[in-house]
């Protein structure tokens, strides 16, 4: 017969070097030829136990040459062992060593499973192992739910199911009455007779009798030898559905898990969502005013002797320029505000009261007054609903006359048509010469505020008071003629203003635009930050459980690792519950975050805010992505324990 195993010098030490030093095997040397029927006979602490350990590449010798079919086990990866002990070794363990929440066929199933057998051919052999084992009627029932002889059978069924070229057997009868034992003796005889080497495991010389060959240990040495032997998407998938298993298994503890995860998913869709919904609306305002705004700022300081503000009014000058750029510039009109009591009737904006909604929007209260140039409205975006624009000659004859907004005609007027009317402005009369056109939503209270107003001829600043003119707008035709206009504009008042007399700044209307946009998102990323700390606190929750899951499951990691599971299906395993887990999470964190952002946005903005896609999608791969990190740590310890340690586990 052809050599199948040999253990040439075989050392096991335990503690070498120490008083409690424990040599397991002492210098074994062995040799078992294909097709042999082998009993390994010992006293419990003889070494039996170990040499089956060795022999089965469950564990490693200290010392010593283990050939298999030729090849040093020793060389060997831990992939190829595993491949070893899926498809050459078929192990039936004296206490079964069934998965107790796997159904028998899917116990049965199990190697075939790391071999990546399709399910069709897997079903098929299962049920096969099980009919030569008189069980296939209770293929669907738990370990739980059965004798212990069937158990065993289970276990042998297992151990065929890949019908591998050796079988070890660990005391398999040692749970079992005289009747069933006989039986399993029986079994393993017939599987020798159908050309599988045996070696059985067992302390009765009884048992060892019906083997053709003992293999006698004492104190870890021979005493005696005589005559008397995948597809990878499916296999995640069945990694999938035990890790399915596992998580149900484990309810209480699953639903804590998901927990700790959705709280903060669903705080960052929220607070994302919310911080969108605020830079859409001040968008919208932004938008209101219109796009291709230049800033003009000009700071004069020129004093008489007596320290009196003699300083230029450069805004003609500028105007004038700016005519000569009709090319590139639409208007310009100086940013100018007052304060003063308009009065109309019985209508009295000192007396207003400002009144807000419940999103803190000013719905009413007194109207703003601003000053302007017959080119307010093309540099505001504003349109003529009713009357007449400020004209130029408006300017120049100082004509006591205004432009009112929408929402300040409805306060003050009513139904009435306020073109016409005379409203008295801290006691002075100016006649209402046109409305503009609101620039909002009817019901949108959010830009009422903006059509509350009153703009007067610049010019009225003489008889209405307030602030020299330093802050100007122009509109430019778009936006490569702003950048034209603004390097333009830029030269003439450099040369325009004297040195030492003043200066001035040239720049993009969304300048503040892009401010509020940092503002927003540094507001942003500090409650982002808090929610991302929840997440990393659910993170930490994760580890810890699969941690546990690990310790708790020891003893079944050792049986997947001894019935053929490679390291890497292992690990896949964890990272597949762990993933899962956040997924669930993940999943429950949108759809409550989702609510979140419906229920802020109509509370704060009066409208429905949905998460942008892409939120949504960032969430739940965030969510996944923290199961697999967290969950790592755990799957790499779990698939680094030896199946000899797990297996001892209670």
């Amino acid at each position: 017969m052809a050599k199948l195993i040999e253990l040439r010098d075989v050392y096991k030490i335990y503690s070498e070097g120490l008083e409690s030093e424990v040599r397991a095997l002492d210098g074994v040397s062995l040799t078992i030829d294909r097709g042999e029927f082998v009993a390994i006979v010992g006293q419990s602490g003889s070494g039996k136990s170990t040499m089956m350990n060795v022999l089965g590449c469950l564990d490693v010798p200290t010392y010593g040459e283990y050939l298999l079919e030729g090849t040093d086990v020793s060389e060997l990866s831990d992939m190829q062992l595993s491949r070893i002990r899926n498809k050459e070794i078929g192990f039936i363990f004296q206490q079964y060593n069934l998965i107790q929440s796997l159904s028998v066929q899917e116990n049965v199933e199990l190697p075939l499973v790391y071999q990546g057998i399709g399910i069709d051919d897997r079903h098929e052999l299962a049920i096969e192992a099980l009919e030569r084992v008189g069980l296939v009627d209770r293929r669907r029932n738990k370990p739980t739910q059965m004798s212990g002889g069937q158990q065993q059978r289970v276990a042998i069924a297992r151990a065929i199911s890949t019908r591998p070229p050796i079988i070890m057997a660990d005391e398999p009868t040692g749970a079992l009455d005289s009747k069933t034992g006989h039986e399993v003796l029986q079994f393993l005889q017939q599987l020798n007779k159908e050309g599988s080497t045996v070696i059985l495991i067992t302390h009765d010389n009884g048992i060892a009798a019906t083997a053709r060959r003992c293999v006698r240990l004492a104190d870890g040495k021979i005493v005696d030898d005589r005559q008397q032997e995948g597809d990878w998407l499916w296999r995640f998938l069945q990694a999938f559905k035990m890790a399915w298993r596992s998580i149900v298994g484990k309810k209480g503890r699953s639903a804590l898990t998901i927990l700790s995860i959705f709280i903060g998913i669903a705080a960052v869709m929220t607070i994302v969502s919310v911080m969108e919904g605020m830079k859409a609306q001040m968008m919208k305002q932004f938008s209101a005013m219109g796009a291709n705004r230049v800033q003009v700022s000009i700071y004069s300081w020129m004093y008489d002797a007596d320290g009196n503000d003699v300083s230029k009014d450069y805004f003609p000058d500028l105007y004038d320029y700016c005519q000569g750029l009709r090319e590139y510039v639409i208007g310009i009109t100086p940013n100018g505000q007052t304060n003063a009591t308009v009065i109309y009737g019985t209508k009295n904006s000192s007396t207003m009261q400002m009144e807000y909604d419940k999103q803190w929007n000013l719905i009413s209260g007194p109207p703003s007054l601003y000053y302007g140039s017959d080119q307010y409205s093309a540099c505001n975006n504003l349109t003529v609903a009713k009357g007449r624009d400020l004209a130029y000659l408006d300017i120049q004859n100082y004509n006591q006359v205004c432009v009112i907004g929408a929402e300040m005609a409805k306060q003050f007027f009513g139904t009435v048509d306020p073109v016409g009317k005379t409203l008295k402005v801290n006691g002075n009369n100016f006649t209402v010469v046109g409305v503009y056109a609101a620039r909002g939503d009817e019901g949108d209270n959010s830009m009422k505020q903006m059509d509350n107003m009153v703009v007067f001829p610049y010019t009225a600043s003489r008889v209405l008071g307030g602030a020299r003119f330093t802050e100007y707008i122009v509109k430019a035709r778009d936006s490569e003629s702003a950048n034209t206009a603004i390097a333009y504009i830029g030269g003439f008042l450099k040369g325009l203003i004297p040195q030492g007399s003043g200066d001035y700044e040239v720049r993009a209307a969304d300048y503040w635009q892009q401010y509020q946009n940092e503002s927003f998102n540094m507001i942003g990323m500090v409650l982002g930050g808090i929610a991302a700390i929840s997440l990393l606190v659910g993170g930490i929750g994760i580890m810890n459980i699969m941690l546990v899951t690990v310790t708790e499951r020891t003893r079944e990691i050792g049986i997947r690792r001894a019935i053929g599971a490679q390291r890497s299906s292992i690990v896949t395993q964890f990272l597949i519950e762990a993933g899962m887990l956040c997924g669930m999470g993940g999943i429950v964190g949108i759809i409550f975050g989702t609510i979140g952002s419906v229920v802020l946005g109509r509370i704060i903005y009066q409208q429905t805010i949905y998460p942008v896609p892409w939120v949504t999608i960032a969430a739940f791969a965030l969510s996944v992505a923290l199961g697999v990190l967290f969950g790592s740590y755990p799957a790499i310890k779990a698939s680094k324990l030896q199946p000899v340690e797990a297996l001892r586990a209670e």
